[in-house]
């Protein structure tokens, strides 16, 4: 690791200390990854699919008035559901992508919301938690029926869900010295109560810009999460954050507390944006300056390198289908891509007509084509290893 900030790499040496007090674990042996993004912001390749994965399988999310979606911006799994959401709408589908129902509806009324920030489903119970722009936690049951709301005493935009009685919230950075700002990360229980807070080591002092969201993701059954401005992944061993992978940017670093009231063209520096995992793989998802463009790299954990994407995502040799790119992954192998459906006709269309390099249709691709129109709901394409 070439350049770390003076406090990151003191918070790595007091982590390092405390650890010191015990043997260290086997699934902590190769911890903390070194992600080198700065020297490898050119080593652009493309990649195959079939490296990642073998088996695909294309679920039609059902078209209907009540079902119909704008995009398919959070997805979430279970055994037997598919909760997928909009800005302002949750659906329920079944397993292969038969409209259940909405979950809850817009407005301001008893079980409304206006904006849908986060959700989760929660299986053993049989409910969802969604959490709404007004710091409210919804809960409603598995049948759509609206059970309670709790208030939130932060504000935030996105969640974990770890076990029944354990919530991990990402608090907004906002510019300034207000009493409680200091956190950027909660740990309540059901009812909202903070059972633990984490100081935000890059707290923002600068005005201009306000970070909502910071990359957060669950794997192996832990808490993974990033803030602002920070080149250290952390995760949580039961209640204590410590280093899982350090980000190397290298001269592409960007100020953690920059003083932005407009976007520049001209800015150079990466910052990731979304981080997903599976047991091979992180997938990283990163912007140039503080909008975009975006890109994909994946950081491979047996081999410890890190490679830029050709194109939005890995080259679907498997089928031929679109370039497949992990926007959800559910029990830390199945990996989800979210495509729209006047974007998968087109690609069909290609392979009819002989563009897809002798690639013939699937009987998968050959179903979709005899039933999907340009305004269909978008298709999840899973992809399991």
């Amino acid at each position: 690791m070439k350049k770390l900030t003076a406090i990151t790499l003191a918070f790595i040496l007091i982590l390092a200390f405390c650890n010191s007090c015990g043997p260290k674990g086997p699934e902590t042996a190769d911890l903390p990854y070194l992600i080198d993004i700065g020297n490898n912001i050119s080593n652009i390749q493309n990649m195959s699919l079939s490296g990642v994965g073998q088996r695909l399988e294309y679920i039609p999310l059902e078209t209907t008035p009540e079902s119909l979606l704008e995009r398919a911006r959070t997805i979430r799994m279970t055994e037997s559901f598919i909760f997928v959401s909009d800005y302002n709408k949750l659906v329920e589908f079944d397993r292969e992508g038969k409209y259940i129902r909405t979950v809850g509806g817009q407005g301001r009324g008893p079980g409304e919301y206006l904006d849908l920030n986060d959700f989760y489903p929660d299986e053993t119970r049989g409910v969802i938690y969604i959490l709404t722009n007004e710091s409210d936690l919804l809960v409603y049951g598995f049948d759509g029926k609206f059970i309670e709301s709790v208030r939130l005493p932060f504000v935030s935009m996105r969640f974990l869900f770890n076990h029944p009685d354990r919530f991990f919230y990402y608090s907004a950075n906002i510019p300034g010295q207000t009493t409680d700002s200091v956190f950027s990360w909660y740990i309540t229980d059901a009812r909202g109560k903070s059972t633990m807070k984490f100081v935000n080591f890059h707290k923002r002092v600068n005005r201009g810009m306000l970070i909502n969201n910071s990359p957060m993701y669950m794997f192996n059954g832990q808490e993974h999460f990033i803030e602002f401005g920070s080149d250290t992944l952390l995760y949580l061993r039961g209640s204590k954050p410590e280093p899982y992978a350090l980000f190397d940017f290298g001269k592409y670093r960007m100020d953690p507390d920059p003083e932005v009231f407009e976007p520049r063209l001209e800015d150079e520096f990466r910052r990731p944006i979304v981080i997903n995992e599976d047991l091979m793989n992180l997938y990283i998802t990163c912007f140039k300056g503080y909008y975009g463009p975006q890109s994909n790299c994946v950081f491979n954990k047996r081999t410890m390198e890190t490679i830029f994407l050709e194109g939005s995502g890995f080259m679907n040799d498997l089928d031929g289908g679109l370039p497949f790119w992990p926007e959800y992954i559910y029990q830390d192998s199945i990996l989800v891509d979210p495509v729209d459906a006047f974007d998968l006709i087109n690609r069909i269309n290609e392979i009819k007509s002989g563009a897809g390099n002798g690639q013939k249709l699937s009987d998968q691709l050959e179903y979709l084509d005899n039933t999907l129109t340009e305004n269909s709901n978008p298709v999840l394409v899973i992809l399991r290893q």
